[in-house]
């Protein structure tokens, strides 16, 4: 298992350092790094999430308003970009009413990046 990133602050539930794994089975996932116990031998956080396999992984630097989770960026050939906090952001109830996503959606189609282009626009308008 190696590290590949750390997140500063990125702990939905304590607010320490997540750091993203990927395992020899190419298998990812993010784990809080405060996984020491306290003085009663209780774990004090060392929670983790699994995070897609496949596709480049890249901080959005935004967090989820439901969850508080990081948002990353999944990007893969031929396709558009996908959001994920513990999830796929698609699966998620209020995906549609999300500010962070939007934001980030409408950054992307004016840069033109990660698979949004300009015309897409026009499209999620209608």
């Amino acid at each position: 298992m190696r590290r590949i990133k750390e997140i500063e602050g990125g702990c939905p539930h304590c607010g320490f350092t997540l750091v993203i794994f990927k395992t020899k089975r190419y298998n990812r996932f993010a784990k809080c790094e405060n996984d020491y116990s306290d003085e009663n031998g209780k774990m004090i956080c060392g929670k983790s999430y699994p995070l897609p396999r496949a596709g480049t992984l890249s901080y959005s630097a935004m967090k989820c308003h439901t969850t508080k989770h990081p948002i990353f960026i999944i990007e893969k050939k031929d396709m558009k970009a996908y959001f994920w906090a513990e999830k796929p952001c698609f699966t998620c109830k209020e995906f549609d009413k999300c500010e962070e996503i939007e934001s980030l959606k409408e950054e992307f189609i004016g840069l033109e990046v990660y698979g949004y282009r300009k015309s897409d626009r026009s499209k999620s308008k209608a």
